[in-house]
């Protein structure tokens, strides 16, 4: 299978948004901890992040817990074109995977599934297009900018841009991060302001 450049654009939007929904929940898991990740010991570190994969790692496809994530799965349900979330309107976008009607009936057809079987699914579709990802995915530039906030003592501005070649968004995350100063898995903490591919 071979990934046209739009269907491509739609995977890193589709991880960009993802990856935001990430740093969102690490965020308030790290506030509902109480502790920054340097002042636990390290038994509360390996609870901490077991804690973190596991609840992720088992909250579906759908994120019905989150805006964005319902709104486009109403959206899509209700063979909508557009839907809203706060003051912004997005379009609804499904990617290549044939006909529209047939889709909508597999996936009712899934849902009298038992939840484990869905579950393997899931998760042999979701292998089958990072394979196909992984082949057609090279270096490129990327121009992003952090949401303000001071993270372990390194203040982070939405004015500061940075450049970096990496091969995805989450490389490019990670570089501009160790741009702006932090260390480690500092990372993973910060908000995006915006990351654009430039080149």
């Amino acid at each position: 299978m071979k990934i046209t450049r739009e269907h491509l654009k739609n995977i890193v939007k589709e991880t960009m948004i993802e990856e935001s929904e990430y740093q969102e929940f690490f965020k308030k898991a790290l506030e509902k901890a109480g502790k920054s990740i340097p002042a636990m010991s390290d038994d509360e570190k390996k609870a901490f992040f077991n804690k973190i994969e596991k609840t992720w790692n088992g909250r579906g496809k759908k994120n019905e817990g989150n805006a964005f994530g319902a709104a486009v799965a109403k959206a899509k349900k209700d063979g909508d074109s557009k839907f809203k979330v706060g003051d912004k309107e997005y379009k609804v976008e499904r990617f290549g995977r044939g006909d529209e009607t047939e889709l909508d009936e597999l996936t009712k057809a899934q849902e009298k599934l038992p939840p484990a079987l869905k579950k393997a699914i899931e998760k042999k579709e979701d292998k089958k297009e990072s394979v196909d990802e992984s082949l057609n995915e090279g270096f490129a530039t990327w121009e992003m900018s952090f949401a303000d906030m001071n993270l372990n003592g390194v203040k982070l501005s939405k004015k500061n841009k940075y450049k970096v070649k990496a091969r995805n968004t989450v490389e490019a995350i990670k570089k501009a991060a160790k741009m702006a100063g932090l260390k480690g898995e500092d990372w993973i903490a910060t908000q995006t302001n915006y990351l654009k591919k430039i080149g």
